[in-house]
């Protein structure tokens, strides 16, 4: 059933809900005298809305949260006229507000009403984006006529029944932070929105107040704000004991609206759950955390999943330091069920179609602009050949040699721009390429960025560090999943006062399933050996004729993903690893800060445990990471040693950790993300990083040791290009660290293959295996994520340099990208993970057939285990397992009958 997603339609709530606009609302009786007899009086209200000067003022409400795109909505409202004997006009509108846009109006119905009777006003809208701000309000009479609202209905169209009570309705629909599209299962934290002031909540640890609401700014969030004050600790807050409501295996949304107040003006605000589960072992489980500020409401939201039914368990906001007091405006905690998945339809895509007007400036600078106050002209001497990424995909463009300069800037942002708004298309996927140059005027290398201004906010598509000398070519991708209402195209990047040089900036809708088509033939190259099965009798003579079945058991291409101690405790979670991965990566549990949070207090029982499980079922293993060069990722108590005491600390990490695990980890990734930080580097010297390289290996010969870091092959990042990040592999060898293989994370946004593939090609330069380290893609959409992470598989398995794939996360809750899971908290397979599974079918070789003459059979399969089965002349059933592995020459395997 689809439901009103009016709030208090009826007015049983009094005005809850509802507003009036600039006149008086007020709650009236329209109930008729009761039956006497019956003893029984039936209720009934209405709004009345009186005081009215203009004939737009009357009764509101806002609908954002409850709305969805794409979706028709019925109308219907009943009402009547007061204190006149004549008819008016009665409207109904909706107000829409968009940032950076002017406000829209838009009618949705209209009805002659009386004073004599309730008339019902209908009516029908559909909004293809959901606004910042949509505002149902009922409007018309003219000045000075009051009017009675009775009821109000607004639902979804294919709704076919209304009967559902309404306290029911309400209880699911005005819950915040639950998804709106997706249907409430349980409410869990009780009064969210304090509308029965303190009832079920209490201070963890500190007092708890109840504040006047007009003492605040809240910025149309709820009516009701709670303070936690004289908080002592970081974790004392406001906290609600929902023991008996949260059940295992099932999918939470949380939500708050915090601020800070005394104190610190800005701190990270958790919301946490702790619970006691059936060993009575205490728990702690962040569900959510912001940065919030004591200028303004920010809202925490997250999900969270219990692998099981906790015995104990509460709920509560914690995080700034002791002094400063708490906020909190909601509190909410529920369960949904999700709505089937829509494939998306992307109406004339276009594909391979340049949407950029006149990029090769054969007609002048006509279609361009130049964005801020700088100078645009032309000139020539770019390129004669388009960039790599697109010369297969787009080779009739026509090459001029021209480009546009963009001189006298002052900012950053200045640059030659276009409007593309009319051109692109929902759902498309866009890649962007360019070459850029940047002229005179600036200190070493500047970077280069291809922008998208998109509805006020921008959008990255590509960057590059350009220079002085060379034309440099610049690639990224973008894709809208809801329409946008202005995107401006622009190039932009370097300091103010340097010219930017702009040649054939290109920008096409890419279609996926024809580079499929292409990636299948390179597979067959890449990943299949040729092999020849040959049967002999006992006297060494060929068997011909004999009829031959080949089934390959398992593909033995490392396929893997990243695993943690909280989640082996979910069956579903385990049962989906272990049919579908034969390599694992620990999440946290060996990085330094879990398993020396503290100094010289080790904790290495959680990566016991998934080691020792891993080896009980076969499955390999990378080490993940002795060391993490981001400053944010190193301990407190690390970043305060002395220089001398930090060497130490370094060496004896490595000891702890590597010898440890000797023989366990095939692989180690050293030192992780070097291009985006320098913590060891810089407190140590470069000499450090070339050390923890040669005394991992000397503690542990058979292990190899790799380089990772992120941004490497989507093109929007100009620190991590493949050209740095070989330049970076090169020092490392030039000093003596002896570099196993590249380690590409794969936290893809949008991916297109044949940028992926022009930066592998790149990275392949180095001679060295190539392993796609942490992959995850995201999007709402499940058929669009399912699209997306079969790019980068199928990329991968077809490039000749890339020896294996490991995924950062597979269930949905249990990993750290939202949107981006395979498997639903409840244990189903969405459309991204049948997508993987179908790969995997894809990605086995089965083939019939009979022997030949000389008794053999041939065929070719993907690298794996198989079975062969076959008959003798007697009838006799053979079978026999053999494996195929990649060889220069076709593999002969020999079998007697």
């Amino acid at each position: 059933m689809d439901l009103n997603i009016v709030f208090n339609p009826n007015f049983k709530l009094g005005l809850r809900g509802w507003q009036s606009n600039c006149c008086n609302a007020q709650i009236s009786s329209t109930s008729p005298p009761g039956n006497a007899n019956s003893g029984i009086t039936e209720v009934q209200l209405a709004c009345a809305v009186t005081h009215r000067k203009e004939s737009w003022q009357g009764l509101e409400q806002e609908l954002t949260p409850r709305l969805k795109e794409n979706v028709k909505y019925s109308i219907t409202v009943t009402i009547k006229i007061l204190n006149t004997s004549v008819m008016a006009d009665v409207k109904a509108t909706l107000r829409l507000e968009t940032l950076g846009a002017q406000t829209k109006y838009l009618s949705l119905g209209k009805i002659k009403a009386s004073n004599s009777s309730w008339s019902e006003l209908q009516g029908h809208f559909q909004l293809t984006s959901v606004p910042k701000k949509a505002i149902f309000y009922i409007e018309g009479p003219p000045p000075g006529v009051d009017f009675l609202v009775k009821y109000v209905d607004i639902r979804p169209c294919t709704s076919l029944e209304f009967g559902e009570q309404l306290g029911q309705q309400f209880d699911h629909m005005q819950i915040e932070g639950c998804s709106p599209s997706h249907e409430t299962l349980d409410i869990v934290l009780r009064n969210p929105k304090f509308e029965q002031g303190l009832d079920c909540w209490y201070g963890k640890g500190c007092k708890i107040l109840l504040l006047d609401s007009s003492t605040l700014d809240k910025n149309g969030l709820s009516k009701h704000t709670v303070l936690a004050t004289n908080r002592t600790s970081s974790w004392q807050g406001l906290e609600q004991d929902v023991t008996g409501r949260i059940k295992g295996k099932r999918k939470y949304e949380v939500s708050a609206s915090v601020r800070l107040r005394g104190g610190m003006s800005s701190a990270d605000v958790l919301a946490t759950l702790w619970i006691k589960d059936e060993a009575q072992k205490d728990h702690y489980i962040t569900l959510c955390r912001a940065a919030a500020s004591s200028s303004k409401w920010v809202q925490v939201k997250g999900i969270a999943l219990l692998n099981q039914t906790p015995s104990r368990a509460t709920a509560y906001i914690e995080g700034p330091p002791a002094g400063t007091d708490l906020l909190i405006n909601h509190f909410s905690m529920c369960s949904t069920k999700k709505p089937a998945p829509i494939r998306p339809i992307i109406r004339d895509p276009k594909f391979g179609l340049n949407i950029v007007e006149n990029s090769n400036f054969s007609s002048g600078l006509e279609g361009w602009t130049p964005l801020g106050e700088c100078s645009l002209s032309l000139d020539s001497g770019a390129p004669l050949v388009l960039p790599r990424a697109v010369r297969d995909t787009l080779s009739s463009i026509s090459i001029t040699g021209n480009y546009v300069a963009a001189k006298n800037r002052k900012y950053i942002w200045e640059g030659p721009s276009q409007n593309i708004s009319a051109k692109v298309k929902v759902f498309a996927t866009y890649q962007v390429s360019a070459w850029v140059r940047i002229g005179y005027g600036g200190v070493g290398p500047q970077k280069v960025s291809v922008t998208l201004g998109v509805d006020g906010q921008w959008v990255n598509g590509g960057e590059i560090e350009g220079d002085l000398t060379t034309w440099r070519e610049i690639t990224g991708s973008f894709r809208f999943e809801k329409k946008p209402d202005d995107v401006l195209l622009y190039v932009q990047g370097p300091s103010a006062n340097v010219d930017l040089m702009v040649a054939n900036l290109i920008v096409f809708a890419v279609d996926r399933p024809a580079r499929f088509d292409k990636l299948k033939e390179q597979t067959e190259k890449v990943r299949k050996q040729d092999t020849i099965i040959q049967l002999k009798d006992k006297k060494g003579r060929p068997v011909s004729q004999v009829s031959v079945k080949i089934e390959q058991k398992k593909n033995t291409f490392p396929l893997g993903c990243c695993i943690n101690s909280y989640s082996t405790k979910n069956d579903s979670y385990m049962e989906f690893f272990f049919a579908n991965f034969n390599w694992a990566v620990f999440e946290n549990e060996v990085k330094w800060y879990w398993t020396e949070k503290e100094r010289k207090k080790f904790n290495y029982k959680e990566a016991d445990e998934l080691c020792n499980l891993c080896l009980q079922h076969g499955v390999c293993m990378r080490g993940h990471c002795i060391f993490w060069e981001a400053d944010d990722a190193v301990q407190d108590w690390v970043k305060e040693l002395s220089e001398s005491e930090l060497a130490i600390c370094v060496q004896n990490r490595l000891i702890d950790l590597v010898s440890r695990f000797q023989g366990k980890f095939v692989h180690y990734d050293v030192n992780n993300e070097m291009l985006h930080g320098s913590f060891y580097k810089s407190r140590l010297g470069p000499q450090i990083i070339p050390y923890m390289f040669q005394l991992a290996q000397q503690l542990d010969p058979s292990v190899k040791l790799f380089v990772n870091d992120y941004h490497v092959v989507d093109g929007c990042d100009a620190c991590s290009s493949p050209e740095k990040y070989i330049c970076q592999i090169q020092e490392l060898q030039t000093m003596g660290a002896p570099v196993g293989g590249i380690g590409v994370q794969g936290h893809v946004t949008f991916p297109v293959g044949t940028i992926i593939a022009d930066q592998l090609d790149k990275l392949a330069m180095a001679g060295l295996p190539i392993w796609f380290t942490e992959v995850d893609v995201e999007s709402a959409n499940e058929f669009l994520r399912s699209e997306d992470l079969e790019v980068v598989l199928r990329e991968a398995f077809a490039h000749p340099a890339v020896e294996g794939f490991m995924l950062w996360g597979f269930m949905e809750a249990a990993m750290h990208r939202q949107n981006a899971h395979l498997v639903d908290a409840d244990g189903t397979v969405n459309e991204a993970g049948k997508m993987l599974l179908a790969l995997k079918r894809e990605w086995l070789t089965q083939e019939v057939g009979k022997t030949d003459e000389g008794g053999c059979f041939g065929f070719r399969g993907y690298h794996g285990t198989y079975t062969v089965t076959f008959e003798d002349a007697r009838g006799k059933k053979y079978i026999k397992d053999f494996e195929v592995c990649k060889k220069d020459t076709a593999l002969i395997v020999d079998i007697d009958v």
